[in-house]
């Protein structure tokens, strides 16, 4: 089995982005069913580049706030 790499990640996230489910690496071909599919295994390539070190976790995001102050003439 070939270890994972951010170009891997890189090839899942251009083939969501377009739409296409064949990806081309190192040689080989895998096509994917549907972008649910695609969804998944890009899931699995980063939790496993996380678990590995090799990319960091994305910083929790935090919530947005909106604050309106009425003042009265």
């Amino acid at each position: 089995m070939t270890s994972l790499t951010i170009e891997h990640l890189r090839a899942l996230e251009e083939a969501i982005a377009s739409g296409e489910l064949e990806i081309y690496r190192d040689g080989m071909r895998v096509q994917y069913r549907s972008i649910t599919e695609l969804q998944r295994a890009y899931e699995m390539v980063r939790n496993q580049l996380e678990r590995t070190g090799q990319l960091q976790p994305a910083a929790a995001a935090l919530p947005s706030v909106t604050y309106a102050a009425f003042i009265r003439d």
